[in-house]
This record gives C-alpha cells, structure tokens and sequence, in this order.
C-alpha cells in the first residue's frame, strides 16, 4: 500500500494546478443540481414489500372519494360562530372556494358538511365550532407535498383576519412540513456549526489557514455528494432524510479526515523543509488511514441493504456516497491544496494557542502511562460508568413517525391534535381492513354478507372507539337490500354517493371497512388491537372470490418494526465480521480488531442508554423542546449501530496505527501505546469536538429523527474519544502486551525493558 499512496503523492505534486481546476469545475456543477433535490425527496420508504399494509395502501389508492396519496383532511374552526350558524357556513364555503380556486393545486372532490347527507353530518362536526372535510386533489404525490406548505401559508395569511383556523392534514401535508422543516433545520445547524467548527479547528492548529483548510474540504465534499444524489433520485426514490443525514454525516467526517491529514503534513513539513517529502509521508501514513477509515464506514453503511425497507436502504445510500466522495476529495484534491501551500499552511498563526502545545502533549505521555500504571482498577471504573450509562436500553421501544416529531407550532401539528381533542385520539390514525373480489364484486350477496360479518366482530374487540363500513353506514340493513343497492349505483342521490364512494370503489370491487382505535397509533393497545383484526379474520370463513387486508399507520409501523427487527442481528454479525477482517488487514493482528470490536459494543449499548434516557423517559423534552413519546423513531437505533461502528473504528485506525508505528520502531508495547497516544490525543480530542458540534448542532432541529440521531452520534462520539481511547484503550494494551501484535507467521518484537 506505501507503493499505491506514494505513487498517488507523486502524481498529486506533478498535477496539483490541474486537480485543483478540476474540483472547482465538479463542485459549481454540483451545487447547481444540489438546489433541485428538496423537491424530488419523499416522504415514503416505509411500507414493506408484499406486506398486508402495503396492499392496503395500494387498494386506497383506487377510485374512492377521499383516500388518495395526496387527499387531506380539512379541519376548519371558527372561534367566533358554532357550526349550525350561518356565518359559520359562510366562513366554511369561502374557505372551500378559495382551496377549489387555488393556483398551486387542482383539486378533484371535495367531501364535507355542506355537501354531506344528513344522515353524516354529525360525524363531520368536532366541537361546536369545528368541523372536519375531506379534499382530494389530482396532482402527483411528491409535486403535492412540495406545493401544500405553500398552500397551507397562503390559507393561514388569508384568514388571518377573521379569526378562523384552517390546517390541511394529511401524509402529503405532513411530509411537505417535513421537507421544509429539515432545510430550516439544515440552516440552523450549519449556521451555529460552521463557527464553531472554526473556533475549534483555530484552538487545534493555532493557525487560520490550517484551520480553513478542512472547512473547504468538507464544504466541497457535501456539496458534490446533494449534486451526485439529486441524480440519482431522479431514478429512484429517496427519503426525506437523507439530506440531513448525510450532510450532518459528511460535515463531520470531511473534517475529521482532512484534520488528520493538514496536521500530519504540518508535522512532516516542520521536520524535513521538504513539501514533496511531507506530501509522501503523510500519503503514506494518515492518507492510509484515512483510506481504511472511509472502507470501514462504507462496508459497514452497506450492511443496511439487507434491511428491506426503502428509508433505510436510501440514508444508507446517501452515508456510502457522502463517504466516498469524501474520501476521493480528501485524497486529491487536499493533498494538492497542501502541496501550493507548503509552509503557508502554517500562516496566519496565533501566539497564544501555539505556546501550550508541549504542555498538552507531555500531558497525554503522563496520563497514559497513569492508567497503564493500574490497567485493572481503570478498566473495572470504565466498565461500571459504562453499564451504569447503557442500563436504560433495556426498555428500548420502537416506532414509526406521527405527527409528534413535528414541532408544536406547526400547522400540520395543530391541525392533528384538533382531530384527536374534538374526535378521538385513534381518529388520526384509522386501521383499515380492505376486502377486495377477485371475480363479482360486492354485487354478490355471499360477499356482502362476510363484510356484515367482519363488522359485527370487529365491533366486539377492546380498545375500539367506533368501526365505518357500508353496513353501518346503511344502517345494518339486510344484506339482500344492501346488494340492490350498490347494483343500482346511478340511482343514488348525489350527496349519499360521495359517502358511499368513501367505503367501497366505484367499480365495486374494493370494499373498506375503517377501525378507529380508542388510542393512538404507537400504543401498545393499539398494536394488540391490529393482532386482534387479525385473529377475527383468520376465524371468519373467506369466501373464495375474497382477499382481506389488514393496513393503516400502525399495521404498517409493525410491518417495518418486524423487518428491521429480523434484519437487526443480522446486520450486528456481518457488519462485525466486516470491520474485523478490515482491521485484522489494517493492523496486521489477530487481538486489536477484537478488543476494538468489544469496545465498540461497549460504546454503542451506553449511547442507546442515554438515547432512551433523554428521548423515551422524556428527559430532554424541555431543552430540545419536542413532545415525549414512550418511543424512539425505529430507523434510528439501526443506523446509530452503523454509523458508530464505522466512526469507532475512523478513531481505532487512527490512534493504532500511530501505536502501530511507534512500535515497529521501539518493539516497547507500554511506551509505544504511550508515544502513540502523545501523538494523537490532541488530535482525536479536537476531532471529537468538532464531530459532537457537528452532530450536536442537529439536535436543534425541529424533526425529532434528526435530533435523535444528532444526540446517539454526539454522545457516542463523546464516549469514544474519552472513556474508551483515553482509558479503556491504554489499559487494554497494557494487559494484552505483546499479544496486541500477535499474528500467524508474523514475528513479534520482544518487549523491552527501560530501566527506571
């Protein structure tokens, strides 16, 4: 590998003008389709494929009245008039005609309590001064959930005036507040991290052009990646978090990586004069490390492909891209950067932080052999603040996103919590059990009848607050009259054929019958109450023409739970094979990758403890200021397992191999560790703070998956980079003494002894 990065080293010092030129022209044209990829992000990637709620979803989607990907439900409240007067009913035409009449969005039906029977205008009606509607529009889902926010803002100036409350809620609505919230937060984040970031980078180098240096690296390696990623969600969906995702994730490892390199070249340029003789060594050896580091991540990020589902499977995608583009930029075009500058690396210098220097460093010699000095008291205190931290991941719960991870002064949030005060809290999030024919419709009688059935034991279950269906809706009516009805279809009055349209398709094929739950959809009740459908259903005799489906928000939240569950193991032992068979290559020991590997368990089990401690407790509601739920998002936990293995083992390879280098030169395992730690601390400490302000950074957005992630990444980096290679790694290595080296074929220096 000394050949591959020393011939790299040549080529960059021969071609650094060009390399240089080249980045420029990638990074203009990139920023150019970065600024398209908001709008083509979705808010899917949740259903399972040939899961039960994945079909439901697709039979929702056919010709009936309101139940489209981009229908909404209209909650309109008049804090001046009741319902049955008639400036209320004025307020409410004005506030339909001027959705109908809207520029952004054609609209398709509208279904609500002025053109609704009789018979179903109290189930539109919440408190006395609120009613409900449901409006369908004929627009494609995502160019919907681009435009509804904007709607929505123009709805809430109009009416401002006259008192009157008025929130679109639906997915599409709730995904565009989504899209919108994350750039806002994106905004914040870099705002507040991109300082700080340079404060901490000046406090490291003590030098302004050192401490640009990775800034514009980083910059130009997210920049690159949005570009990469619009293309390819030109072709294929990706989530709404990925831009987040991977640029929280790209800001932090694009500084981390370029820190290590400016400050080995510094270090080599001080020693020899020479920029072409620091360029090689620092190819060779933090260039090397920064190559295995970046493998690492992207082998362990590839291991979530086996997890399938569609939010995953793209986060993924996009942590491998911002990684790997990372890495090219990291190896070109920095090295040609520090190559023109040569010793003006070092320019721009302040007095006062270069002074401390030589204190810091005999500081790291001195500590690390304090803890080598009593290795079994140390890894005993290490292991006891550790389980002490991890003890709460033993209540660990997962679910899906609703509306709580929005924050409280959002529209899409108010109009959510209206729902649930003036109808119930299940009526946000309705089970539906979806019955389709296969040959006659629900013009046959035998079919009819099984939906009668279906509803009269769905009626009976714990933990339902009321069930719709065409039977209920017809009053229970004989089933032979009930058929005599649908067949004669053109007959019904208008208004009672927009009610009908809600529970069964206008071909008569698909037929609904909706469950709403006394509780929300995460609760437990709620989850037993989706088993318990389940049950009725497998006792009631199918008629062969039939197929019955069990879908909504809960039904689909297990579906994925179970998937990620079933993938959870499974992706724990390959990606550890992994990361073992990349460090056993790395460093050439059999004992290192597994003691790295342990330690890593360690780290992850006390960030899942903290995780659930300020979100599941609730803990951190008040500083973070969202809304407590007994739950963490579900995509959460499995991606903090990947990313912190991966950024685990970015620290490991960089403090190992300086101990590695330190000891091939002495054969002394305590004084190498010692050396190697004097060597890095500095540096793995600073690049420690700027990852925790990078990802802290993202906890004071207003999406509560990104600040959970934010939070499990600041916190398991504030672990890595003190408990474990500060205490747990020195100890480590001091017990294991020359087996740390041990390697089949491979002779291992003797120990030598250094007289006191």
């Amino acid at each position: 590998m000394h050949y591959f990065f020393n011939m790299i080293s040549n080529m960059i010092s021969k071609l650094r003008w060009g390399i240089v030129t080249i980045w420029i022209v990638i990074v203009i044209v990139a920023s150019i389709f970065a600024g398209q990829l908001t709008p083509l992000l979705s808010g899917g990637g949740w259903t399972v494929g040939g899961s039960d709620s994945l079909k439901t979803n697709e039979l929702l989607a056919k010709d009936f009245t309101g139940r489209s990907e981009t229908s909404l439900t209209l909650v309109v409240r008049d804090n001046q008039h009741q319902v049955e007067t008639e400036e209320y009913k004025q307020k409410l035409q004005e506030t339909l005609d001027y959705i109908e009449n809207n520029e952004k969005l054609k609209v398709a039906s509208m279904y609500t309590y002025l053109n609704a029977p009789e018979q179903a205008k109290d189930g539109l009606i919440g408190d006395d001064y609120t009613t409900i509607a449901f409006v369908g529009f004929n627009e494609d889902e995502g160019f919907a959930r681009n435009e509804l926010p904007s709607l929505q803002k123009d709805i809430k100036k109009h009416f401002e005036n006259e008192k009157l409350e008025v929130y679109l809620v639906g997915a599409a609505s709730f995904w565009g507040e989504i899209n919108v919230l994350s750039q806002e937060g994106l905004a914040k984040a870099e705002l507040i991290t991109l300082p700080l970031v340079l404060i901490i980078l000046l406090l490291v180098f003590g030098s302004l052009v050192a401490a640009l240096t990775p800034l514009l690296v980083a910059v130009a390696s997210v920049v690159t990646t949005l570009g990469i990623m619009t293309l390819i969600a030109q072709q294929t969906e990706l989530s709404i978090f990925v831009t987040n995702a991977a640029t929280m994730l790209g800001l932090g490892v694009g500084i981390d990586y370029s820190l290590f390199i400016v400050n080995r070249f510094r270090e080599e340029i001080g020693k020899y004069g020479d920029k072409k003789k620091a360029l090689s060594v620092t190819m060779k050896t933090a260039g090397h490390a920064v190559f295995f580091s970046a493998l690492t991540i992207i082998a362990c990020m590839s291991v979530l492909f086996m997890v399938d589902l569609g939010v995953i499977q793209s986060i993924a995608l996009g942590a491998m891209a911002i990684v790997a583009v990372t890495l090219v930029v990291s190896l070109t075009l920095l090295p040609a950067f520090l190559y023109i500058l040569g010793n003006n690396i070092n320019k721009g210098k302040i007095p006062f932080l270069n002074k401390s220097k030589n204190k810091q460093s005999n500081f790291w010699h001195s500590w690390s052999h304090k803890m080598m000095k009593r290795p079994m008291l140390f890894l005993i205190i290490s292991l006891i603040i550790l389980g002490v931290m991890a003890f709460p991941s033993k209540d660990l719960n997962t679910f899906t996103p609703d509306a709580r991870i929005l924050p409280i002064e959002s529209d899409s949030r108010k109009g959510y919590e209206i729902i649930q005060e003036d109808f119930g809290e299940g009526h946000t999030s309705p089970i539906y059990v979806t019955v389709e024919s296969k040959n006659k419709g629900f013009v046959e009688q035998k079919n009819v009848e099984y939906l009668s059935k279906l509803t009269t034991q769905l009626k009976q279950l714990d933990n339902v607050e009321t069930i719709n269906s065409l039977p209920i809706l017809f009053g229970d009516v004989d089933t032979e009259i009930l058929v005599q009805t649908l067949s004669d279809w053109d007959s019904l009055p208008e208004d009672l054929k927009g009610l009908v349209n809600r529970y069964i398709d206008r071909g008569k094929m698909v037929s609904i019958v909706e469950v709403i739950p006394a509780k929300s959809a995460a609760s437990m009740e709620t989850r037993e109450l989706v088993s318990e459908i389940n049950n009725t259903m497998d006792e009631l005799n199918l008629p062969r023409d039939l197929d019955a489906f069990v879908g909504g928000e809960t039904a689909e939240g297990i579906d994925s739970n179970k998937v990620i569950e079933g993938s959870f193991t499974k992706v724990l032992v390959v990606m550890l094979v992994i990361g073992y068979f990349i460090l056993l290559i790395t460093f050439k020991s059999v004992w290192l990758p597994l003691k790295a590997i342990l330690m890593n368990l360690l780290s992850l089990g006390a960030t899942y403890g903290i995780l659930i401690f300020v979100f599941q407790y609730g803990y951190g509601a008040g500083v973070l200021g969202f809304t407590p739920a007994d739950y963490v998002q579900n995509f959460v936990p499995i991606l903090l397992l990947t990313l912190l293995f991966s950024l685990s083992t970015d620290y490991e390879v960089f403090l190992i191999s300086r101990i590695k280098e330190e000891y091939e030169k002495s054969g002394d395992n305590e004084e190498s560790v010692a050396t190697g730690l004097q060597a890095t601390a500095p540096m793995i400490s600073g690049a420690a703070m700027l990852m925790i302000a990078v990802f802290g950074a993202f906890t004071i957005t207003s999406v509560l998956p990104i600040q959970q992630l934010g939070l499990g990444m600041a916190v398991a980096i504030a672990i890595d980079a003190t408990i474990i290679r500060l205490i747990l790694v020195p100890v480590s290595m001091k017990l294991l003494g020359n087996l740390n080296w041990w390697f089949p074929n491979k002779k291992v220096k003797q120990q030598k002894v250094i007289s006191k």
